[in-house]
């Protein structure tokens, strides 16, 4: 009997693995006319996975999404799969060329009737049910992308349409349409339309732009969206969209195809001169470190970036984003000189934050300035600390603390 209820539980286990194990049945690289024929005759749309061998993201939602069941069961059932390699299939880059992918990975749905995408999707995620929104919003005619942008084009802009318009835009990561909607529609009202919780949520997800007039209107009436948001919440807002506008300007590089944005640079720095918030500071510090750092004058930014930290500007979260930007330029300089004073930097630095993934960045810097002046013992010792921060984090994450 123990032999028979051995059996039974190994078959059972057997059969719940593999009830578990379905995935997403894709044409793998195949002939482009191929798909589209038989998507024509099956009178299916196409969805269409476009990734790179090198994309990180990708492999996750080959390894963790499209294996899930329900991910599986949905996309088997209604659609012809195909997935390519852009750059190394046949038709890979004639596609990504066709399609503008630009982005990895980026997840198309294509009509075979017309060759057009109705939809899409992009970037990594990890949470099946979001695949599956996608597809249906694709299945769905009135509420696609498609749809949604000739909606748009004629003249729908009633706020529960723009609820539906903006998360489709957002996924699709096209993100100047994102702005200038959210700017159609959020620009023209007045402080007290604007402070209500549905536009609220307009602002707090699709605004990004510290010099656009609705978070302009947020930091003047901080107030009005304390009452209404909570300060958490509207300070959380207001530091990452200055966090990220000067984190672009100080990732500028020369070389780069676009000109750095001189006007922009200015209008940033004359806003924040101007306001009474706690990231400006930071904020302002970085700007000019950069400013000097693009001059080649590196002297001189390490002395900005000294006396910043003297006034404990840089001891907090945007604070270790502006002062790695500092540290990757100091790594072009090529003087050794500098470079070691980098490093010592980077000790006072991480002595001073107190959070693990802030503690690791810094250690991170620390291992490619002493790599740039062939300190290899130094480096590995970094990247070793690093790798001890993470784990660190990584537990104290799981645990809940």
């Amino acid at each position: 009997m123990k032999k028979i209820a051995l059996y039974l539980l190994l078959l059972v286990t057997a059969l719940t693995a593999n009830a578990q194990n379905r995935s997403i049945q894709f044409k793998d690289n195949a002939p482009w006319e191929e798909v589209l024929q038989q998507a024509r005759q099956e009178n299916k749309l196409i969805f269409v996975d476009c990734y790179t061998s090198w994309c990180g993201p990708c492999k996750q939602l080959a390894m963790y999404v499209f294996t899930q069941d329900s991910v599986a069961d949905f996309f088997n059932a209604r659609f012809i799969n195909a997935k390519y390699d852009m750059e190394k299939a046949a038709d890979g880059p004639a596609l990504a060329s066709k399609y503008n992918v630009r982005v990895y990975p980026t997840l198309l749905f294509i009509d075979p009737a017309t060759g057009e995408a109705i939809h899409r999707m992009v970037g990594g995620f990890t949470k099946g049910a979001r695949l599956i929104e996608g597809g249906t919003l694709a299945l769905t005619p009135d509420r696609n992308l498609a749809a949604l942008m000739k909606r748009y084009r004629d003249g729908e802009r009633d706020a529960d349409f723009l609820k539906q318009y903006l998360p489709v835009l957002s996924a699709a990561y096209m993100q100047e349409e994102v702005k200038q909607v959210a700017g159609a529609y959020l620009d023209v009202l007045s402080v007290d339309e604007m402070a209500t919780e549905e536009n609220w949520a307009l602002i707090k997800s699709y605004v990004r732009d510290p010099l656009a007039v609705p978070l302009k209107t947020v930091m003047a009436h901080r107030g009005k969206f304390y009452a209404l948001a909570g300060q958490e919440a509207v300070d959380a807002k207001l530091t990452k969209s200055i966090v990220d506008a000067v984190d672009e300007l100080m990732s500028w590089r020369a070389g780069k195809k676009e000109p750095f944005d001189e006007a922009r640079n200015a209008a940033l720095a004359d806003y924040l001169q101007g306001i009474d918030f706690p990231a400006a500071p930071a904020a302002l510090a970085g700007l000019q470190s950069a400013a000097c750092a693009r001059a080649g004058d590196y002297r001189r930014m390490l002395d900005n970036m000294k006396a910043a930290l003297d006034s404990n500007l840089f001891y907090t979260r945007d604070g270790v984003t502006y002062f790695q930007n500092c540290m990757r330029a100091l790594q072009r300089s090529g003087d050794t000189l500098l470079i070691r004073e980098g490093i010592r930097l980077t000790g006072i630095m991480r002595d001073h934050v107190t959070g693990l993934l802030d503690k690791g960045n810094i250690t991170l810097s620390r291992k490619y300035l002493q790599q740039a002046i062939g300190d290899t013992e130094g480096a590995r010792r970094s990247e070793e600390e690093h790798a001890a921060l993470w784990e660190q984090w990584k537990t104290q994450n799981r645990s809940g603390e």
